[in-house]
């Protein structure tokens, strides 16, 4: 894990994001991010923090980042290969806040 490459052939990662160029605001744009609404997370509680987000300009970027996975402003901490099946964690490039 500290190499930054995890050689696992067991281990499966799956990242459900909104694309860049996707719609924020849109509900076909929470669905490809969430295939779980309906069953792990309300679809209307996802709404309601979309709502709050169009409405709450500085909460944007905190629900595209919980809700859609679109880490913006972030760097490039975690690239995922998918030609390659690893993933890759940039522990220089991630940013850490001490609480």
């Amino acid at each position: 894990m500290q190499a930054g490459t995890i050689h696992d052939k067991a281990l499966l990662p799956v990242i459900h994001a909104a694309a860049v160029d996707d719609d924020w605001t849109a509900p076909v744009t929470r669905r490809k991010a969430h295939p779980g609404i309906g069953i792990s997370v309300l679809e209307s509680f996802i709404a309601a923090e979309c709502e709050k987000a169009k409405g709450l300009p500085s909460y944007e970027n905190n629900f595209r980042r919980l809700m859609l996975n679109q880490w913006n402003g972030a760097g490039d901490a975690l690239d995922v290969d998918p030609a390659v099946g690893q993933m890759r964690i940039s522990v220089s490039r991630a940013r850490w806040t001490r609480l």
